[in-house]
């Protein structure tokens, strides 16, 4: 087998795993010079820019093109700041995060999840965290959680939400679900109409996450790719998707290593090692709250794509002028 890998940096950051990974999460850079030449793979830096799922080529920027046997995705998510009076939190180590939200000794600290596909559980834990650290200083601050969620973290489950509503009651931390904040052209924050005004707080904030709407790749209406439990992109042949660029709405590093796992798998596989592929799963084994007595979290619904669903795929304009090898 012949590997190749496209990346735009020779490093990679694990943006995964500074949110919401341990609170003495280690540098999560990545040397990928030196992962290739540990694995016998051929590392070209470029982006990958469109997809040719017909004629078995990615093309790159700077206008040359790759042929593939088989295409893995693994192109990742946009973040982007969508409300300019808060602290957005885009990667720090947890202590760091937690100092930082601390820092101004506001009498009210408001955590704001916002409308979209986010990190969710990286504000649960930087909640709970914040509230632990200000008890521990003595520290009179009131902590509220805002976020469109009906109940803490819904998406695993009812188990998980009565276990997650009783940690934030012990951190002290308000639970206002249903309330989507967005920012008025007064610079004011607002949640869910005008008459609600977020007053006198310092706010904390997720960046919501867009999806890479890589043209001739099917993508969910957040320019998300669709994937099957094995990996694969529904209508594309020998195509492959892991990771945040997937439409799975958990967005965590052990859900991209566990489709990471599965589509090895299933290559290995296919180039005739002996070995069953077992489906990936929605699952977070590392989190914070795991200190405070949760187990794994496992969302509560199947993400895989529909089979019926209605898919874009997003037109690759325009004649090319490419390279090919």
């Amino acid at each position: 087998m012949r590997v190749t890998v496209v990346a735009p940096e020779p490093e990679t950051d694990l943006a995964a795993l500074p949110v919401a990974g341990p609170y003495t999460a280690p540098d999560g850079r990545q040397d990928l010079i030196a992962i290739a030449k540990d694995v016998g793979a051929e590392l070209v830096q470029a982006r990958a820019v469109a997809v040719d799922a017909h004629r078995h080529r990615v093309h790159l920027d700077g206008g040359r093109a790759l042929a593939y046997d088989v295409l893995v995705l693994a192109v990742g998510a946009s973040p982007r700041h969508t409300i300019d009076r808060a602290l957005t939190l885009y990667g720090d180590p947890g202590r760091i995060a937690v100092d930082r939200v601390l820092a101004e000794r506001a009498p009210v600290i408001d955590f704001v999840n916002p409308p979209g596909i986010t990190r969710a559980l990286a504000l649960y834990e930087l909640a709970i965290h914040t509230g632990d650290e200000a008890r521990a200083r003595g520290l009179d601050i009131a902590l509220r959680l805002v976020t469109p969620e009906r109940a803490p973290l819904s998406a695993f489950g009812e188990r998980t939400t009565l276990a997650v509503g009783r940690l934030l009651d012990a951190a002290g931390v308000a639970f206002e679900g249903g309330s989507s904040v967005f920012e008025g052209i007064d610079g004011l924050l607002r949640v869910n109409d005008a008459a609600t005004i977020l007053l006198d707080a310092r706010t904390v904030a997720l960046p919501v996450l867009d999806g890479p709407s890589l043209p001739g790749v099917p993508a969910t209406a957040a320019g998300f790719i669709p994937v099957d439990a094995h990996g694969a992109v529904p209508g594309l042949a020998d195509v492959y998707a892991v990771g945040d660029a997937t439409a799975c709405p958990l967005k965590h590093v052990d859900v991209a290593a566990a489709q990471a796992a599965t589509v090895a798998d299933v290559l290995a596989a296919r180039a005739g090692v002996t070995v069953t592929p077992t489906p990936w799963t929605a699952t977070v084994h590392e989190h914070q709250l795991a200190e405070h007595g949760l187990g794994d979290l496992v969302l509560a619904h199947d993400c895989t794509p529909d089979a019926t669903a209605i898919l874009r795929v997003i037109a690759d304009d325009g004649p090319r002028s490419v390279s090919q090898s």
